[in-house]
This record gives structure tokens, C-alpha cells and sequence, in this order.
């Protein structure tokens, strides 16, 4: 192994970066939490979260499927550049100024610089910021107050169809992930909750119960920077300490329900500054 990046798939390391830069905002921010707007872009009605520093979602209410939005250098405290994201690619942008009632400005497209305008009001809605990830029939807001408190929304009627609760540093939009983290064919969910010494993070997993239809939070997967490969239905754990010097990875498998260790390495720099494999118990 060349480096501790290897480990890391580009999904990953996207997550992670995002995750330290709200960790800044916590920090150094009075800004940390989502302001909520709701009206028009042109005649459409919308709803939108920002956070005045990094990044933004919205929808159109006929559909309530969030849109990525990030915010473009240049902005200040008055007037804001939203770009409208389509994965890694800008597609559009909001041009917003602060009135006394919202935000006022237009949405363009950049390909063909098409103009409509935007007026949003700011509202308190309850139930917290816009998630950026979705499902099929549901869209997610979280509520960042002594604890996160996830809301599970019908697209259709906006109606609340299940509330969790998590522990964890609030990283707004990006907070929420989706994904089969059992491999049973459904989709589970987890939210982020702690940054920690170099790269490693750690999420609260949330897995589906068909038989009960509902999320319920896994005491399984409490590791530190999990990955998880569909392919060959394992899940790895990646734990750096010591300034680099040693990173343990640990593989599982799912057996029945539950997790078990399958294959351990630790790997340890060597004098010459290489990475060496030695048996995971010289991690501990």
C-alpha cells in the first residue's frame, strides 16, 4: 500500500472533506445551522436551505427532490452566488440578495443564460435543513439542537412518516448518506457524527426493517471510517493513529445479522517512511 489514500474511495474522501468543513463552521461560525426560505422561482413555488457558508438545497414542491447547492466565491453577507450542482458539475445559479423579508434575485442557467427571477421568504420550519441525499418517495431534514433529530418526509403530502435520533456534529445538507450497508436489498441511511485525530470520521448507521417497515439504529457499526463493497458484501473499517505511523483495517461480513470480523492488517512505517503489513493485534 503507497498511502493511507488507497484506502479511501473518491465517495469517501468527498464526505469527509465536507464533514471537516462544517467542523470548521461549528468552530469559527455564528452561521451553522440552515435558514430556511420558501417561495418562487418565477411562478414555480420552491423551498430552499442555506447556510450562508458553504453549501444549500432546495426543491420544487411539485416534486420535493433536493438539489445540491454550493456556494460560488464572492459572496458575502448581503449577496449570495448559489451554484446548483448536477453531480461535480454547475448547471445553474441562484443570485440572491439579502431584504428584509427573505432573499430576492434570479436563477440562471449557464448553458443557455436564461434569466427567471426568485423571491423567498424566510421561514421557520421545525423539522431543520434540506438533506441532499433522498429516496425514492421520501426526502430528509434534520434538526440540529442538543441532539439531531432526523425527520423521514413524504415527498407527495410533505407530511413527517418517521422522526430518529442521533448524536453528532450537525454538517447540514451533507449530513445524511443513503445506501445498502447490510446488502439485504434495501436502502438504509446514516447521518454523520464525529470528525476525530486525521482523517477518521464516524457515522450513525440506520438500517431497514421490511418486515416492520421502519429505521432502526445499528449497534454494529460503530466503527471508524466504514467503506462498503457490494460486490464482495463486506464492510471495512479504516483507523489511522499516531500522526500516520500505524492504520489498522478491518473487513467484516454480514452473517446472518450480524457483523463479523473476516480479515485484520496493521499497517506500520517502516524506517524508510514505507507502509508494512504486520498482524493486526500490533495496531492495538
Amino acid at each position: 500500500m503507497d498511502n493511507f489514500g488507497d484506502l479511501l474511495s473518491q465517495r469517501d474522501r468527498y464526505y469527509m472533506i465536507k464533514a471537516l468543513v462544517a467542523i470548521g463552521f461549528v468552530v469559527f461560525s455564528s452561521i451553522c445551522l440552515s435558514t430556511e426560505y420558501r417561495g418562487y422561482l418565477g411562478a414555480t413555488e420552491i423551498s430552499m436551505s442555506l447556510d450562508g457558508e458553504y453549501s444549500g438545497a432546495y426543491f420544487y414542491h411539485k416534486y420535493r427532490t433536493p438539489i445540491a447547492l454550493i456556494i460560488k466565491d464572492g459572496s458575502n453577507d448581503n449577496n449570495f452566488i448559489y451554484r446548483e450542482m448536477n453531480g461535480d458539475d454547475a448547471i445553474a445559479e441562484f443570485h440572491l440578495s439579502a431584504v428584509d423579508s427573505g432573499l430576492e434575485g434570479y436563477w440562471v442557467e449557464l448553458r443557455t443564460g436564461k434569466k427567471i427571477p426568485v423571491k423567498l421568504s424566510a421561514i421557520d420550519d421545525p423539522r431543520g435543513a434540506i438533506q441532499i441525499h433522498s429516496f425514492e418517495k421520501q426526502y430528509v431534514r434534520i434538526q440540529c439542537d442538543e441532539e439531531k433529530v432526523i425527520h423521514i418526509i413524504d415527498k407527495k403530502t410533505d407530511d413527517v412518516q418517521s422522526t430518529l435520533k442521533a448524536e453528532g456534529v450537525c454538517s447540514n445538507h451533507y449530513d445524511l448518506d443513503i445506501g445498502d450497508y447490510n446488502f439485504d436489498g434495501h436502502l438504509d441511511f446514516s447521518v454523520y457524527e464525529y470528525s476525530y485525530a486525521g482523517p477518521n470520521t464516524s457515522r450513525v448507521y440506520f438500517l431497514y426493517n421490511p418486515g416492520a417497515h421502519q429505521y432502526s439504529m445499528s449497534d454494529q457499526l460503530g466503527m471508524t471510517s466504514l467503506s462498503f463493497d457490494p460486490k464482495a458484501k463486506t464492510v471495512t473499517s479504516t483507523n489511522q493513529c499516531c500522526a500516520g505511523s500505524r492504520i489498522a483495517v478491518e473487513t467484516y461480513q454480514w452473517q446472518a445479522s450480524t457483523l463479523k470480523l473476516v480479515n485484520g492488517v496493521c499497517y506500520v512505517l517502516d524506517d524508510n517512511g514505507e507502509q508494512v503489513a504486520k498482524p493486526l493485534s500490533t495496531c492495538d
